[in-house]
């Protein structure tokens, strides 16, 4: 039953947040027609829908747009760079109904992957397997404080960890890369609560 009801939530959020592009540019059109030529009108409609179609298949789409530039940019955020070339093996995003994940993961060279591994090995808070437990990433208040990072392993990577909080009524920033101890893959993870 709970389903079926939250799915008609969904259902009717969704016709409400397409129904008001709609009725907007219908509003405009009229507007135009009215005012000016029906000609104008036509140009403007054609052009609105092209725009409002093309967002549309951005949102739907989004995943399979995900660009080698964008994947480097996020990277990079967490203090890595790559230097050599990478693939793409997966990109994706999961919306829940209280956070947001986006998920990539990069078939790396033999060179960044060892490059990065050492990184974090060598950073100045890096807690080995034998040390490291969740008991202590200790994170602090979701609105205030300093930026974390967090440098350690697990049995099955090397993880390198970021947590901002930001303001008050934003979500923290919680991004974390882990590079395989058996091969040549990079995970980025971003989770917005």
């Amino acid at each position: 039953m709970y389903e079926f009801i939250l799915i008609v939530i969904i259902l009717i959020g969704f016709i409400f947040l397409v129904s008001i592009p709609i009725l907007i540019g219908y509003l405009i059109y009229r507007l135009i027609k009215r005012k000016f030529k029906v000609k104008y009108a036509n140009i403007f409609a054609i052009i609105y829908s092209l725009l409002f179609f093309l967002f549309i298949l951005y949102q739907i789409y989004e995943d399979e747009l995900f660009t080698k530039n964008e994947a480097t940019e996020l990277v990079e955020d967490l203090g890595f760079k790559l230097n050599d070339d990478f693939e793409i093996i997966e990109n994706k995003s999961n919306e829940g109904m209280e956070s947001m994940t986006h998920t990539f993961i990069l078939k790396i060279s033999n060179n960044d992957r060892n490059r990065l591994i050492n990184e974090i090995k060598t950073s100045k808070n890096y807690m080995p397997d034998s040390i490291f437990s969740t008991d202590k990433i200790v994170y602090p208040d979701h609105y205030k404080g300093k930026k974390i990072v967090w440098n350690y392993e697990d049995e099955s990577w090397y993880i390198r960890h970021y947590y901002q909080p930001n303001n008050e009524g934003y979500a923290p920033t919680d991004r974390s890369i882990s590079i395989s101890k058996t091969s040549n893959e990079l995970r980025f993870e971003d989770v917005n609560e």
